[in-house]
This record gives structure tokens, sequence and C-alpha cells, in this order.
């Protein structure tokens, strides 16, 4: 339903429309609620909803001057879904303390809410602090124990803790909170979950990024032993999934008009690639660390001859993510990279944000260097794989290209920020996953840390 003439409303039946719309259609609900205010400017619930409305659009700094406004409209401060939602959008600022402020007015206020404590613990939640979220999450649970969220995040701070048992059984919460995707292969009946029968065909299918898809992908090679396993991954990785498992049918589907082939495939059961953990990655020592994928030989070949170079090859990435998943924690500016940039190798960029031609083009001048940077390598994945292997080495901010690099084999740096996934644990300096990336993780600023890989990488040259 949509808001196409707000004349046809009552003021009441507006309201009540946009109120029902946020989550569906958040652009119709804030024309509505504007459209009310234009009648009603000294309502705080309006401003409250329209704050709640950029909130939903990730315009958190115009949200948390509306939900701040909200507040103050109310006069008594007695608001607390405005200070809850206040506390999102600090937390998604990155300004945890002030999130954490926020949420803990909003649990003076409603202290029966399961809610309040698993938005508290939101803030420590792969932020390093895993023990804090627990204590809140623990608190919400008893609250609450069938809060599908709650568990999820339980799941989160024990798998960055390590306990793998007790953090894949919250990870599947995932499934019902909507942080994870169920899919269906069959056209009129709902395809069952794999629960490990054996015999079974299984299509396990790829749920979120390219870098999750190729971290869990380490994990086929053991349920081949269980199933015959059809695996629908991303689609821009399937020809390296297919020149590295030659045995499993691969596909890269995303959309249900596009799964076809799914009539000339006797498939039993289904499950998303995240939950393989659960049933093969119990304890540390569960972890091969081996490399589980190859990049094509001949554009491997191909990247050598462009380069043409006696040096050694260093490939790096200095940002990555969206908004959602802290874009500005792990991205590094490419002219902090200096001391790096300085040493005598031949750097390859396959950074792929929209600018980074004019970045290193300016670095380049600036500071007499020569960092390569293909926008045809880049824009592919075959190719981006084709250099990853072709390096010496891999220095990279937490993206995509770590997992890659991991999943070859190939020796990657990784500069993990304070603020991290789950997956890069909390303090190890490799990760579970991968043997051979070394992380370094900042502790106080990224100065010291790009001054200590720079000195590494100078005594790797000697």
């Amino acid at each position: 339903m949509t808001i196409k003439k707000t004349e046809k409303y009552t003021v009441d039946e507006l309201f009540t429309e946009s109120v029902s719309l946020i989550e569906e259609d958040v652009e119709q609900a804030l024309n509505g609620f504007h459209y009310l205010l234009n009648n009603d400017p000294d309502s705080n619930a309006l401003v409250f909803y329209i704050g709640t409305c950029e909130m939903k659009r990730g315009n958190f700094g115009v949200a948390v001057n509306l939900l701040k406004l909200s507040i103050d409209m109310k006069k008594d401060g007695d608001f607390a879904e405005a200070w809850n939602n206040l506390g999102w959008c600090y937390h998604e600022q990155g300004f945890i303390e002030k999130a954490d402020d926020c949420f803990k007015k909003t649990m003076e206020l409603k202290p029966e809410s399961a809610d309040v404590y698993n938005n508290v613990a939101s803030c420590y939640v792969n932020n390093g602090t895993p023990d804090k979220a627990l204590h809140f999450l623990k608190k919400g649970f008893e609250l609450d124990p069938n809060h599908g969220q709650i568990s999820w995040n339980i799941g989160l701070a024990y798998l960055e803790k390590g306990m793998w048992v007790e953090g894949w059984k919250g990870y599947e919460f995932g499934l019902e909170s909507g942080h994870r995707k169920r899919r269906n292969y069959h056209k009129d009946v709902e395809t069952p979950l794999w629960k490990g029968e054996k015999g079974h065909t299984v299509v396990i299918y790829g749920e979120q990024g390219i870098g999750d898809e190729t971290m869990f992908a380490s994990i086929l090679p053991d349920a081949i032993k269980d199933a015959d396993v059809i695996f629908d991954c991303h689609p821009r990785l399937v020809n390296i999934f297919r020149n590295s498992f030659p045995d499993i049918p691969i596909f890269g589907t995303r959309k249900e008009k596009e799964l076809d082939w799914c009539t000339k495939e006797k498939i039993d059961s289904c499950l998303p690639i995240g939950s393989l953990g659960g049933m093969y990655r119990k304890k540390l020592k569960d972890f091969p660390k081996k490399p589980y994928i190859k990049a094509d030989d001949f554009l491997v070949s191909k990247i050598k001859e462009r380069l043409n170079t006696k040096k050694p090859i260093v490939v790096i990435h200095w940002k990555g993510g969206t908004a959602k998943t802290n874009k500005d924690y792990r991205s590094i500016g490419l002219k902090e990279w200096k001391p790096i940039l300085e040493k005598d190798c031949e750097f390859v960029s396959l950074q792929y944000t929209e600018n980074a031609p004019e970045v290193v083009k300016m670095v380049n001048e600036e500071y007499g260097v020569n960092i390569h940077h293909w926008e045809d390598v880049v824009a592919d994945m075959d190719w981006q794989t084709a250099a990853l292997q072709a390096s010496d080495l891999v220095i990279s901010v937490n993206t995509s290209i770590v997992h890659i690099s991991g999943a070859l084999g190939k020796e990657c740096w990784c500069l993990t920020p304070k603020k991290c996934a789950w997956r890069y644990g909390l303090k190890d300096e490799q990760m579970a996953w991968y043997g051979s990336v070394k992380q370094y993780r900042e502790t106080n600023g990224w100065t010291p840390i790009i001054e200590q890989v720079a000195k590494d990488l100078e005594e790797k040259l000697c």
C-alpha cells in the first residue's frame, strides 16, 4: 500500500498509514509525516517519526538532530523510543560511548524491555568487548528467551571469543532475525534444511558478501564427504569456484527467476553456507588453514606479463565496505601509506571504489611512486584473484581481498581495526580460518601500524 494522495485520508488515517509504511516504504512514510508536520509543527511525535525515517534511510546525522529535537519537545525527556533510536544512530556513526549513554537512558525508562538490553549489547558486539555484550544479552534473554535478535548477537559474541559450539548455536538464529537468508529450491514446496543426512543432494547457497562466502567455502571439502553438494554462489565467484572445486556443480543465482537449473537436478535439501560452521568447525583444530581456491593460470600469466618486473609484487587495498559495515573504521587513506609505498616494490591497487583511479594518480604524483591501477582487473573478480595469485604479498584492510588471499594461501598482512567483525577474532595475530593471513591490530590510531608494516616489509625485502 502506498500514499498516493494525502487528501483522501483523515489526519489520523494518514498518521496510521505512514507509521505502517516505515518498514515497507520509508519514502512514502516520510512524505506522509512531512505533510502532517506542515499542519502540526509542534508535534514531537511527528518529528520523532521523521527522524526515525531518516535513520532507516541511513541519514544518521540528520536523524540525530531530529530525534534530539523530539526529546526536547517532549520536555520531560520520557521518550524511550526516541532515546533508543538516537542510540542506534550514534552506534551506526561509530560513537559508541554516546550510543551506550542513550541505550542506558532507554533502559532506565523501559527496564523490562528485552529490546533495550539487546541494543545496549550491540555497542559491544564486534567491538572487541564481547564479555560486556554478553552481560546485557543474558539479561535480555532472561526477559525474552524467544528473542531471535538476542540469540543472534549472543552467537556473534561467542564466535568473537572463539567459543565455536556456543557461537554457531546462536548464529543459526540469524535465519529468524533476518540477518541471514532462507532460500527455496523447489517450485511448489519449501526446500527442507539439510541436517547432515547422508546421501542427500544438497544445495549449499551463499547468503552474504563475497568475503564471507569465500571464507565459508573452506568447509565445502568437508560437506562433500557426507552429501552430493551443489554450490549456488555469488555470480562473480562462479568461475573461481568452478576452477577450484571441479567435482562440485557450481551455479551463480541470486533471484528465484534464475533458478531454472533446479528443475534438472534432484534436490533433497538446502543449507545456507554459514550453517556449515556449526557442523564442521566446532573447535580450533577443525580449521585446516590450507589453500582451497586457485586462480586461472592463464590470467595469472597475463598479470605477470603486464607487470614485467623483477621487483616484489605487492597488492594493496586501503578502503572497503559500506556505511552499514563500518566502512570508516576499516579504511585508511592511501596518503597515510607513504612509509609502505616508499619501499622498492611493484605496487598494484585492487581498490574498487569509484574514485580509486584519481586517488592513485594523486599519490603517484605527490610521492613519486608508481602504483598500478587497472580498471579492467579491478572490475572482474577472476582478474582480481589472478592478480592476488601473481603477487608476493597482499596488504589490505578488512575486505574480501583478505579472504580471497587467505583462500589462495597467499601471504596477506591484514590491517584490522579495533571495531571489526567476529571472524577476525579478538587479539590473535592469525585468523582461525587461514594459515597465510597475519593481522596488524590497531591500538592507538593507524600511524604506528603503518610504520610497523613498513618496517616488516623492509625486513622482508632484505
